[in-house]
């Protein structure tokens, strides 16, 4: 539950800051977790993300998690 809500307040500052104007390249780290209930565990990692938009009318997206 804790990491929830980090992740959640990590997200709301880092939105915060975000600015109105639309950029052509966008770069951010995210934390990441997966819940099953066959194993009764919880798994933990960290990601990225990139967005590149060279047009209005064309743009591509990545991402990759990672859970050590």
């Amino acid at each position: 539950m804790t990491t929830r809500i980090a992740s959640f307040l990590a997200f709301f500052f880092i939105a915060a800051t975000a600015t109105v104007q639309a950029q052509p390249l966008e770069l951010g780290a995210h934390v990441v977790g997966a819940q099953w209930s066959e194993f009764e565990g919880a798994d933990y990692g960290v990601g990225g993300r990139l967005s590149w938009k060279p047009s209005p009318s064309i743009g591509l997206e990545g991402e990759l998690n990672w859970y050590p």
